[in-house]
């Protein structure tokens, strides 16, 4: 079962100034590229849409050293390269995903790549949507509220000591990806620095099939604490589930089997009723 916002996500801000250190444009609305988001808790990254994907990566990745695991499309990077956080407006709310959030440390170091962006990159993808895994989710209760099915919650909210931000809500920006497309922003984000050799991608590929959950990237607070800090914000939308088809499915089953033994009952009570 997927939650999902159909508004979807309307704009992003890297770091925290209007330009970000390498000198872009750093916050910017997506205009008719705004995409729906799922959250979805068993996938372990994110996943951004075709284009604005690779907008947003090549801005993140201005002048910074990066290799890219087409394959796994996963982007490699140097830990301690000067990232800042983004944030991302969905709803009409920013939510904050910090560089400890999205930088994971690889089991071993290839030339100086020694973590992984928790950002996913498909050079060939057509995705029209965002997929929010844990990565987005680290340092959020994250709330599912089901009582009522047809008026389905998702809430957000920073538990108490999480290395989050308060949760605010937040006018667009006024700069439109249109506008600032034509930034000298590196067309793709395929710029391998110094590529592994052929023996150090097998192994790595064999590394990342087995990178242990727990593995984070740097900076990462400690969770002393699940006590929830409702001062910083509770975020709500109302957006019914998106049931699988395996769910639709089943039900479907259920309802036959259910007229099967409810039928019989009625067509006999209503056959004594008339003999009546």
């Amino acid at each position: 079962m997927f939650w999902f916002s159909v508004q979807g996500a309307t704009a992003i801000r890297i770091g925290s100034g209007a330009t970000t250190n390498t000198g872009l444009t750093a916050e910017y609305s997506f205009g008719q590229f705004s995409y729906p988001v799922f959250f979805d808790s068993g996938y372990k990254l994110i996943s951004p849409p075709a284009g604005v994907g690779t907008e947003f990566l090549s801005r993140l990745l201005h002048k910074k050293s990066r290799y890219v695991r087409t394959q796994q499309k996963l982007v490699l990077v140097k830990c301690d390269d000067d990232f800042e956080d983004v944030n991302l407006r969905i709803e009409g709310f920013w939510f904050q995903v910090k560089k400890s959030d999205y930088l994971i440390k690889t089991s071993k170091v290839y030339n100086g790549f020694d973590c992984y962006l928790a950002f996913e990159y498909d050079a060939a993808s057509t995705q029209k949507y965002w997929t929010m895994g844990r990565a987005f989710m680290s340092g959020y209760y994250v709330i599912h509220d089901n009582t009522d099915p047809l008026n389905a919650k998702l809430g957000f909210t920073p538990y108490k000591d999480s290395h989050k931000d308060f949760i605010t809500s937040g006018e667009l920006p006024e700069n439109n990806i249109r506008d600032v497309k034509d930034e000298q922003v590196n067309t793709t984000v395929i710029d391998p620095a110094t590529p592994p050799t052929p023996a150090e991608e097998e192994e790595w590929v064999e590394d990342v099939e087995v990178l242990p959950e727990s593995e984070e990237g740097s900076e990462v607070r400690e969770e002393t604490s699940n006590e929830i800090d409702l001062d910083k914000g509770l975020f709500y939308y109302n957006r019914p589930p998106m049931r699988s088809i395996w769910d639709k499915v089943w039900e479907f089953i259920v309802s036959i089997f259910g007229m099967m033994f409810i039928m019989p009952g009625f067509l006999l009570s209503a056959g004594i009723v008339i003999m009546l």
